[in-house]
């Protein structure tokens, strides 16, 4: 099982490298328009992906229409073979398709759950900020009510597996239920106050972890701003 975890982990990692590479020059330089160019070293290689990998990945990101190859790849020369600054790639040009954007996203969301930036232990919810410091929120009450807890395991499972897709309030309602809280959706309301002010706020991490109600699509979001 560990090593089924770890090689998971590894692809996670792979197709995320790739995918950020391409999100770099868009995000840089907004004018080409939706055209980056991308750079497949054959040395040095980099750590973080490796060449049959890539070449796979870049394959399947083509396949789906996530990316466009344009023309065939320039070969590209720098340095002298054999010195310190010596590199040879593939200069790849490639038309990111309006998938892109979502299919980055989703494998965001996924990285940073394998990364473990947030996780439950019991009754404590932690998340890592950019800095490596760590911030937690107990949940662990006198009078051993759950239902703070229980709400906010659901928006987080939902943001997860969903992320900015609302979840509205009888969703909460019936997932509450499962974990055994029972709830109606005036109560909600109140729960998501107490838990905003109660809960968030105290751990200083009113400006990280935010939970909005949507008139529009009569949902619930939550935006983790590390």
């Amino acid at each position: 099982m560990k090593m089924a975890i770890q090689a998971d982990k590894k692809y996670i990692n792979s197709v995320f490298y790739i995918l950020n590479e391409i999100k770099k020059p868009l995000l840089f330089n907004p004018s080409h328009k939706q055209i980056v160019e991308y750079r497949f070293y054959f040395t040095p290689r980099p750590p973080e992906v490796g060449f049959t990998e890539e070449k796979q990945l870049i394959q399947l990101f083509k396949n789906k229409k996530i990316i466009v190859q344009v023309d065939e790849p320039d070969e590209v020369e720098i340095g002298k073979p054999g010195s310190k600054n010596y590199q040879v790639y593939l200069l790849y040009r490639f038309k990111v398709s309006d998938k892109f954007n979502d299919f980055y996203d989703h494998y965001h969301r996924i990285q940073s759950v394998t990364e473990n930036y947030c996780w439950f232990n019991n009754d404590t919810f932690s998340l890592t900020l950019h800095d490596d410091s760590v911030k937690s929120i107990s949940f662990d009450t006198e009078r051993g009510t759950r239902q703070m807890l229980t709400l906010f395991q659901t928006i987080i499972e939902h943001w997860k597996k969903n992320g900015d897709k609302p979840i509205t309030g009888g969703e909460i309602v019936k997932a509450m239920a499962k974990f055994g809280s029972k709830i109606d959706q005036i109560q909600l309301k109140n729960i998501i106050s107490n838990v905003r002010n109660k809960k968030i706020k105290p751990a200083g991490l009113e400006n990280k972890i935010q939970i909005n109600y949507s008139r529009k699509t009569c949902g619930w979001t939550v935006n983790i701003n590390r």
